[in-house]
């Protein structure tokens, strides 16, 4: 695999030469893409109009209700109030919660528990 040697004006220690001579074709590069850039928004301008232009006389064409229609299509559709809120969780009590914790101590303890009745074993 070969690994192009970067331009000499890239080096710590350039010369001065070198130096404006990658910053000329940089500038070069960029003044190139401007121009380029330039050209597209020469281009788009026109063709957007275009097109706005169309959009606007299809809606006039429509029939109103059409166009009515498609106005509240494209609002944003709101929740219904008349539907359940959700409840809210409720607390538990002191006794529910000491409950939990002896069945899961239990629960704990019997997976812990080693069978020793086996003699043999």
């Amino acid at each position: 695999m070969v690994i192009p040697l970067p331009h000499p004006g890239q080096s710590y220690n350039r010369a001065l030469s070198d130096h404006q001579a990658i910053l000329r074709q940089t500038l070069e590069k960029l003044e190139k893409e401007q121009q380029e850039a330039d050209q597209a928004a020469e281009i788009k301008g026109p063709v957007t109009a275009g097109v706005n232009m169309t959009l606007a006389q299809s809606l006039l064409e429509k029939p109103a209700a059409m166009v009515k229609v498609m106005m509240t299509r494209s609002k944003p559709h709101l929740p219904n109030q008349s539907l359940a809120k959700r409840k809210a969780a409720k607390k538990k009590t002191t006794a529910q919660r000491g409950r939990q914790g002896k069945e899961r101590e239990q629960a704990t303890a019997s997976f812990l528990t080693i069978d020793v009745s086996c003699a043999n074993c």
